[in-house]
């Protein structure tokens, strides 16, 4: 679910705050560029409060002949995966991804951003980190908004078939 009418920021970060991992990467004014295909970075994310979160990674082509290119990018959390994404921007357009992250307790947290790229001439320049809050109403009033509550609920659910022919017990999840 997309709730940019419900989000609001907690933290914005500079792309140039990130520090290189992996790859050649190069501060240019509040953006942090890739010189190499491709690489990883991190950041430190201070959360002020424990809860859920999202974070939304702003970044663009760095070179003015890729056109539109769609930018793989995985986040790990403290270590832990976050899923893929996909960034997809323009030359002097940037573009947008979001990431629902885990329940994070509050203080220093660390994000590494990793992109993987093959293709030639294609650089990515990461503009900006938002850490953005999930708003919402509550009606059960456990602290969480119901739509994340939905949400984590489709994300964990197992169906456990009748029978199956290969095996006594199947167990199957659901995208």
């Amino acid at each position: 679910s997309d709730c940019s009418s419900l989000c609001s920021d907690a933290l914005v970060i500079s792309g140039s705050a990130g520090r290189a991992v992996k790859g050649v990467w190069k501060i240019s004014g509040t953006s942090l560029n890739a010189a190499s295909r491709n690489g990883s970075v991190e950041y430190s994310l201070d959360v002020p409060a424990s809860g859920f979160y999202r974070l939304e990674i702003e970044g663009a082509p760095r070179n003015s002949s890729a056109g539109q290119i769609p930018f793989l990018l995985n986040l790990l959390i403290d270590g832990s995966s976050c899923g893929v994404q996909t960034l997809s921007a323009s030359y002097g357009i940037p573009g947008r991804t979001c990431f629902y992250l885990p329940k994070l307790r509050q203080g220093a947290h660390t994000a590494r951003i990793v992109w993987e790229n093959s293709a030639v001439n294609v650089f990515l320049s990461i503009n900006t980190l938002r850490l953005q809050t999930l708003g919402g109403s509550d009606t059960d009033g456990n602290g969480i908004p119901d739509w994340v509550d939905a949400r984590n609920a489709k994300l964990s659910e197992v169906t456990v078939p009748p029978s199956s022919r290969t095996s006594p017990l199947c167990i199957e999840g659901a995208n």
